[in-house]
C-alpha cells in the first residue's frame, strides 16, 4: 500500500497515466485552480492510499476500513475506484484508490 500525504499530482502513484490524470481532475474539481486544491490538501491534512494487493482491502485502521466499506463518496476513474471519507470539520479527507482488478475478485 502506498501512503501519500503530499499533493499527488507529481508523485509516482503506480497508476496508469489516464487514471493518474483522472484522479487529479477529481481532486481539483471542487476548486477554481489546481493551486487552490493543493493548498487545501496540505492545510486540511488530506491523505491518499493506493491499494496494491487484495490483502490490503482489509485494515486494522478504523478510518481506512470505514473508507473501504462505507465511503462518503465513491467514483470510478479509469481502471480504478476512488473512495473518499471526510476526516475533519474542514473537509479534509482520506482517499483510497483501488484498482478494479482487485475488486473483481
Amino acid at each position: 500500500m502506498k501512503h501519500i500525504k503530499q499533493w499527488p499530482e507529481h508523485v509516482d502513484l503506480g497508476l496508469s497515466s489516464f487514471s493518474h490524470k483522472s484522479l487529479i481532475t477529481l481532486l481539483t474539481e471542487p476548486f477554481s485552480t489546481a493551486q487552490e486544491a493543493e493548498e487545501f490538501w496540505l492545510e486540511y491534512c488530506c491523505e491518499l492510499l493506493i491499494i496494491e494487493s487484495e490483502t490490503e482491502l482489509v485494515s486494522e485502521d478504523e478510518l481506512v476500513q470505514l473508507c473501504l466499506e462505507s465511503p462518503d463518496f465513491s467514483e470510478t476513474i479509469g481502471d480504478c475506484q476512488v473512495n473518499a471519507l471526510i476526516t475533519n470539520d474542514g473537509g479534509g479527507a482520506l482517499y483510497i484508490v483501488i484498482p478494479q482488478h482487485l475488486l473483481a475478485k
